[in-house]
């Protein structure tokens, strides 16, 4: 809506024309051009509530579309309007944004007006590409058409089953006060126009999935692209190839809407299918709790909040400039020495209990003071290495006398273990 109150709408019509569908006296284009096989083109139009008679409140009406793709069937959607926004700059033009599967191959194409891109680069495996247009609605005819272009990589495709093919596609746009555009959509192209230098791939330079999110940001002219990045996770378990012809929402991340704030950061939301969805460290939630529940091909999704601070010199996630997958190498180290010590702490009981039942017992008639001092603190800081071993030859000459000299262990054997074998010829003397 603008300042004075007029509507403005865009979407999809399978309507075929005059008769059929209320156009306004001076449209841009006055007919359906995939109306001979059966599919859609956008639509524009401008509404004044304020008048009363049903004629004048149809300020402007017009489609904008080509023939679609016959390779597609009769009832597909062709050209489909997805968001549309006013210009600050001029007042009576809008911007408005979709997918298209028209291309020049099967004629008329797009329209298309001081394009960045000329042609459906898709169109090759009948799959969309996004489209971007500004117009007029005060002109007449063909004067209404601004600026006109297509917007997107050549798609992606495999069999499965039957052959699957996914293109891209446009869902929010919004001016800044200087009249940049910005674009936010799905794609699964892996060749989306971006720019040759600066800031390209803000957040990624790749797509991480078969189907991610991007954003985009152009001059007031359509060209150049000043600003591009994927965004999104790499899950993606259903493919549709009945959702326009792009990838189902259970396969990709499909941002909804977009939106800027006075310093032009943006923000973007819609669902996520993703798992491992890029999450700041103070996300309200950091995973998606549908993302493992498999129950059906179009559920499974969370929805998605993220601001991107385009104004950066890296354009980064704002609050997260490096994707989030530094702590996981974290944890690993942590848990790993936790359990070796542990482990390795385990003979240790074993040998303090050895020299602690033995001369415990045999040394509390005899020498208080020195069995006390012996087997404490020698055992404590020496049973991990090898004294702990050394001792263990002391009960083999406990055990020896026991059997032969029955007078000697009571007092000689006690002091033998204590003091060590030095005292051992003392059992020769005694024959």
């Amino acid at each position: 809506m603008d300042s004075s109150g007029l509507i403005y709408l865009t979407g999809f019509t399978f309507s075929a024309g005059t008769g059929h569908f209320p156009l306004s006296a001076t449209p841009y284009q006055n007919v359906n051009n995939a109306n001979t096989n059966g599919q859609t083109n956008a639509f524009v139009s401008v509404i004044d509530p304020s008048q009363t008679t049903g004629a004048a409140t149809l300020k402007y009406l017009t489609y904008l579309g080509g023939a679609g793709n016959a390779s597609n069937g009769s009832g597909a959607a062709s050209d489909v309007g997805t968001a549309l926004t006013l210009d600050p700059l001029t007042a009576g033009r809008v911007w408005l944004t979709g997918l298209t599967f028209s291309s020049t191959g099967h004629a008329p194409g797009f329209p298309t007006k001081n394009p960045l891109q000329a042609n459906n680069n898709a169109a090759g495996i009948n799959a969309s590409n996004a489209f971007l247009t500004e117009l007029d609605t005060t002109a007449s005819g063909a004067a209404g058409l601004v600026y006109s272009s297509y917007l997107g990589g050549t798609g992606f495709s495999f069999n499965f089953i039957i052959s699957v093919s996914a293109g891209d596609v446009a869902t929010g746009i919004r001016l800044d006060p200087a009249g940049n555009v910005y674009l936010t959509g799905a794609t699964a192209s892996s060749d989306f126009p971006h720019p040759a230098t600066g800031n390209i791939g803000c957040y990624r330079t790749t797509k991480p999935g078969v189907g991610s999110a991007f954003v985009v940001k152009l001059s007031h002219a359509g060209n150049p692209i000043l600003f591009f990045t994927y965004f999104g996770g790499k899950d993606s378990p259903y493919v549709d190839a009945n959702t326009f012809g792009f990838i189902s929402p259970s396969g990709i991340d499909i941002p909804a809407a977009l939106a800027l704030d006075s310093t032009n950061h943006v923000y973007i939301t819609g669902l996520s299918a993703s798992s491992d969805m890029p999450v700041t460290s103070t996300a309200y939630q950091s995973v998606n709790k549908a993302a493992n529940n498999n129950s059906s091909t179009t559920g499974d999704t969370n929805a998605l909040l993220t601001e991107f601070d385009t104004t950066s010199s890296d354009c980064s996630l704002n609050g997260l400039p490096t994707p989030a997958a530094t702590p996981t190498p974290t944890h690993t180290p942590v848990r790993t020495p936790t359990h070796t010590p542990v482990r390795t702490a385990t003979p240790t009981h074993t040998p303090v209990r050895t020299p602690t039942h033995t001369p415990t017992r045999t040394a509390t008639h005899t020498p208080t003071h020195t069995p006390t001092h012996t087997p404490t603190h020698t055992p404590v800081r020496t049973p991990t290495h090898t004294p702990v071993r050394t001792a263990t030859p002391t009960h083999t000459p406990v055990r020896t006398p026991t059997h032969t000299p029955i007078r000697t262990p009571t007092r000689t054997a006690t002091r033998t273990p204590t003091k060590t074998p030095s005292r051992t010829p003392t059992a020769t003397k005694t024959p």
